[in-house]
């Protein structure tokens, strides 16, 4: 499983990070899920030369929704708890992508493989907790040994999603949230996208 959010439990740690940045190129958050220290600094690309509004649906923290025209090409955002989130652009239905704001080193992504690598943790049991966009969130119980690596497996089930927000969440982009084909991206496209709504589309059938 990619992008999912690996941490262990321990204590808040005063840290910053330099140089940590977002990028927005192609109208697409690079990276997916991106990890920041509470407190530090965020740099916020924008290499289109278009207008990007970035906008965070965070809670615990103040929701921050800037514009950022093609011209500037960089702003700085900053969070300072521990917090996940989802951030999208007003510009461009279909940008979506999650900060996690993090209270300690102990954190990680999975890669394509889903593996992830922790480094220098103190020896004792902790609770390991795995969170991710579509998946929900497990925990489990490990022991660190001193001087010993220790290798860990998960699986994490299918969470259910009602139609509604899968259609929005991969389709409306597209289609358009009311499902005649206009949604942003539908003027790049050729052929267009289907008009969800008409009879004849109705008629048809995937099997």
């Amino acid at each position: 499983i990619k992008w999912a959010v690996v941490s262990l439990d321990f204590q808040p740690v005063d840290m910053k990070w330099e140089g940590t940045r977002l990028d927005q190129q192609g109208c697409r958050f690079s990276p997916h899920v991106r990890l920041i220290p509470a407190g530090s600094k965020l740099t916020i690309l924008n290499p289109d030369g278009v207008l990007h509004n970035f906008h965070s649906y965070s809670v615990i923290n103040p929701p921050v929704n800037k514009a950022q025209p093609k011209f500037k090409n960089e702003m700085e955002v900053q969070f300072d708890k521990p917090e996940i989130f989802k951030i999208g652009c007003d510009a461009h239905s279909w940008m979506a992508g999650w900060i996690v704001v993090m209270e300690h080193p102990f954190y990680a992504v999975t890669d394509e493989k889903g593996s992830f690598k922790f480094e220098g943790v103190p020896a004792g049991k902790r609770v390991l907790k795995i969170w991710h966009e579509s998946l929900g969130e497990i925990t489990a119980e490990v022991e660190v040994k001193a001087n010993q690596t220790v290798s860990v497996a998960f699986e994490m089930g299918a969470k259910r999603v009602v139609g509604r927000e899968i259609y929005e969440a991969r389709c409306a982009m597209c289609h358009g949230f009311s499902g005649k084909g206009d949604g942003d991206a539908a003027v790049a496209l050729n052929p267009k996208p289907a008009n969800l709504t008409a009879e004849n589309t109705k008629k048809k059938s995937d099997a």
